[in-house]
C-alpha cells in the first residue's frame, strides 16, 4: 500500500485523534480487566476483536490522514499485540491468544483496505483524478 492522503477535513481529523485515544483506552480497559469482570462473548469473540480493531485502524487513518496506511496497519496491529501480551503477562485469569491477535490484525487490514477503496472512489468521482 502506498501513502494515500485521505480526504478528511482538518477539524474532523482532530476529532478522530480524540476518538482514537478514547478507543485505545476502552480497548485497553476491556482487554486487561480481570477475567471475572470481563464481558463473556463466547462464539462471537473473534468477530468483536476484528470489528474493534477495524474501528481503531479506521479512526487512526482518519486522524493521521497524511500517514502511510502501512503505518496505520502496524500501529493498530502492534496495539493489539501489546494488549494480548499484557493479558499473558498479568495474572488476572486471562491469557494471550494468537487467534485474538489474528482477528485484531485482520480487522486492521480490512480498515486499511477500506480506506484504499474509499480513496479510489473519491478520486474517481469527486476529485476528478
Amino acid at each position: 500500500m502506498t501513502s494515500y492522503p485521505r480526504p478528511v477535513p482538518a477539524v474532523l481529523s482532530h476529532i478522530m485523534k480524540c476518538v482514537v485515544v478514547a478507543m485505545a483506552g476502552v480497548l485497553a480497559f476491556e482487554s486487561l480487566m480481570p477475567a471475572a469482570e470481563a464481558v463473556s462473548l463466547n462464539n462471537i469473540d473473534k468477530v468483536v476483536h476484528a470489528v474493534a480493531y477495524f474501528g481503531l485502524a479506521y479512526c487512526i487513518a482518519a486522524g493521521w490522514r497524511k500517514s502511510s496506511l502501512w503505518f496505520v496497519f502496524f500501529v493498530s496491529a502492534a496495539f493489539g499485540a501489546a494488549m494480548e501480551a499484557g493479558q499473558g503477562l498479568m495474572d488476572m485469569g486471562r491469557s494471550a491468544s494468537p487467534w485474538d491477535q489474528l482477528a485484531n490484525t485482520v480487522g486492521a487490514a480490512f480498515a486499511c483496505l477500506a480506506w484504499v477503496m474509499l480513496i479510489k472512489i473519491y478520486r474517481r468521482f469527486w476529485a476528478g483524478s
